[in-house]
């Protein structure tokens, strides 16, 4: 009789009905907008150097998103603690990614510069063209038609 007490028992608690714990999916935070225009009038103010310009886009965010411009052929880099995403926008140029990077300065905001790569993948980039880079891989735009604007995505490793 014991058994067949607890056999009900145990068939009770399996079978009794569970009242689902409800998670929601959805966030608080709003969904943010860049139009064309406010991006652009963005990058005119925001000169990094004398041919290069970079906005951040979702600041405030745990996420590395941002919109480059170049006029001008910038320094090799390398990130050994994250990858990079680019969507190229507008314009184009030539990418080299790999080989070595030549005359590597200090590290710091966790990328190492250099003044060139030798060696590596050289490969045409256009307006609508995605690259990915890895982590640790040496890259560079070794020219530009005759300028770019491209979204950078940092990826962490």
């Amino acid at each position: 009789m014991r058994h067949f007490l607890l056999i009900v028992t145990l068939t009770g608690l399996v079978l009794k009905p569970q009242t689902p714990t409800q998670t929601s999916l959805a966030s608080t935070a709003s969904a943010r907008f860049f139009t064309a225009a406010n991006m652009a009038a963005a990058l005119d103010k925001a000169a990094v150097s004398p041919a290069r310009k970079s906005i951040p886009l979702l600041a405030g965010t745990s996420h590395d998103v941002r919109l480059d411009h170049l006029d001008a052929v910038n320094n090799a880099s390398i990130h050994p603690n994250f990858g990079e995403l680019y969507i190229i926008r507008d314009g184009g140029g030539t990418l080299i990614t790999g080989g070595t990077l030549i005359g590597p300065n200090p590290p710091a905001n966790e990328s190492i510069t250099g003044i060139r790569i030798e060696g590596g993948e050289r490969k045409s980039v256009n307006a609508g063209d995605v690259v990915f880079i890895p982590h640790g891989v040496a890259h560079v735009f070794s020219e530009l038609k005759p300028s770019i604007s491209y979204f950078i995505i940092r990826l962490p490793e």
